[in-house]
C-alpha cells in the first residue's frame, strides 16, 4: 500500500511548478491588507498562480479528512489514491477488494505524511530547484494531457451508421479463426510412435492409456490432454497481434510441421499421422474439440468498433492541433539521451 508513495503523492498533492505561459488562473494583484484568513489564503493562492504553480482547489468542510497547515486532505485526494492503487493491482493481475476502516486510515496517514514532507520541501526551497521544476512539470504535462484526452473523449460522438459502415467494410477483420483442442503423445523413436498409432487405430488401447504409459510429453499424466486451445500460427498473429496476447486469451500455436499434422485431422476423435517434431521426437495427436472459423457478429464487436472510431477521431483532433502548433524536433540529438 505504501509503495511508490513519493512519486504518486506528487499527483495527489497537486503542488506542481509549471510554465508561466500556461493559463493557470488570473494573475491579479491586490494592494489591500489581508485582514482575514480567507484574504490571506486568497493572496497566497494569487501569488502561487502568478508563479505558475498549481494549487489545491478550495475544499468544503464536509469533504475534508485532514488539515496540514492550511492545506486540506480531501475525500477526492483519497479517492485518487485508491484509483492509483486499483491500477497497480490490475496491472499485476491481482483482484481489488474494498478497503476497511484501518486500511483507509493508513492511506490517509500516507497522504498527510506526503503533504507534510511536501510543505517542508517548499519551506526549504526545494520546489525552486531545477530538478524539482523539471520533475513537477513532467508530471503536470502528463496529468494535463490525460485530462485533455478525457475531456475530448467525453465530447466525441460515434454514430450507429458509422459503426455499421465500418463493420460492413471490414468484415474479414472480424473473422474468428478456427481453433481446436487436442491431446498428444510424444515418444523418442518413429518405430514406437507407429506402433502406438497402430494400436490406437485398432482400438487395442485408448489414447489416454497410451499417453500415460508411453508419452514423454508434459501432459502425459493427464492422458495427453493439452489444456489450451490451438490456432494456426499466422491466424493467431493476425487475430491477437502477438504470442503474449494470445496466451493471455488461452490460445497457442505449434511448430509449422506439427501444426500441419494437427489441423489435417478431419473429425473430432480422429488421430494424426506420426510426425517428427523439431526436437527429434515423434508426435501423435488426437482431435478432441473443434470450433469452426466464423465472422463475429456486429453485436459482438460493437463496443470495440465504437471505441476504435472514437480513438481515430481523437487522433485526428490531436494531429490538427499539432499541425497548427510551432513544433521543432532535433533527432540528431537523440544519441545523447542517457538510457
Amino acid at each position: 500500500m505504501r509503495s511508490n508513495l513519493i512519486v504518486l503523492s506528487l499527483l495527489s498533492v497537486l503542488v506542481i511548478t509549471g510554465c508561466d505561459k500556461l493559463p493557470f488562473g488570473n494573475k491579479t494583484e491586490s494592494n489591500q491588507p489581508a485582514n482575514s484568513q480567507q484574504q490571506q489564503n486568497t493572496a497566497a493562492t494569487s501569488s502561487k498562480q502568478q508563479s505558475g504553480m498549481v494549487v489545491a482547489p478550495p475544499a468544503l468542510p464536509q469533504d475534508t479528512l485532514a488539515m496540514v497547515g492550511n492545506v486540506a486532505i480531501t475525500k477526492t485526494d483519497l479517492e485518487m489514491r485508491i484509483t492509483e492503487l486499483k491500477g497497480i493491482f490490475a496491472s499485476s493481475g491481482r483482484e481489488w477488494q474494498a478497503l476497511n476502516q484501518e486500511q483507509l486510515s493508513t492511506l490517509l496517514a500516507d497522504l498527510v505524511t506526503a503533504e507534510s514532507v511536501a510543505q517542508l520541501a517548499k519551506a526549504q526551497g526545494i520546489d525552486q530547484t531545477l530538478e524539482a521544476k523539471r520533475t513537477l512539470y513532467y508530471a503536470q504535462r502528463n496529468v494535463l494531457s490525460e485530462l485533455w484526452f478525457q475531456s475530448v473523449s467525453e465530447r466525441v460522438e460515434v454514430s450507429s451508421e458509422e459503426i455499421e459502415s465500418f463493420y460492413n467494410q471490414n468484415k474479414q477483420g472480424f473473422r474468428e479463426p478456427e481453433r481446436i483442442k487436442v491431446s498428444q503423445i510424444i515418444v523418442k523413436t518413429q518405430e514406437e510412435a507407429k506402433s502406438i498409432l497402430a494400436q490406437l487405430l485398432t482400438e487395442q488401447i485408448t489414447f489416454e492409456e497410451a499417453a500415460r504409459q508411453h508419452s514423454e510429453g508434459p501432459t502425459a499424466a493427464n492422458g495427453g490432454v493439452i489444456p489450451i486451445d490451438l490456432m494456426r500460427g499466422a491466424e493467431l498473429i493476425a487475430r491477437y497481434g502477438n504470442l503474449q496476447n494470445a496466451q493471455r486469451e488461452g490460445v497457442v500455436s505449434l511448430e509449422p510441421s506439427l501444426e500441419s499434422a494437427v489441423f489435417s485431422v478431419a473429425s473430432v476423435g480422429g488421430v494424426s499421422s506420426v510426425t517428427a517434431g523439431p526436437d527429434g521426437r515423434f508426435h501423435v495427436y488426437r482431435l478432441d474439440e473443434k470450433t469452426e472459423a466464423k465472422v463475429r457478429s456486429l453485436d459482438e464487436v460493437w463496443d470495440n468498433i465504437k471505441n476504435g472510431l472514437k480513438l481515430q477521431k481523437i487522433q485526428q483532433r490531436v494531429d490538427a492541433e499539432k499541425a497548427s502548433a510551432k513544433i521543432e524536433q532535433f533527432p540528431e540529438r537523440l544519441q545523447e539521451v542517457v538510457q
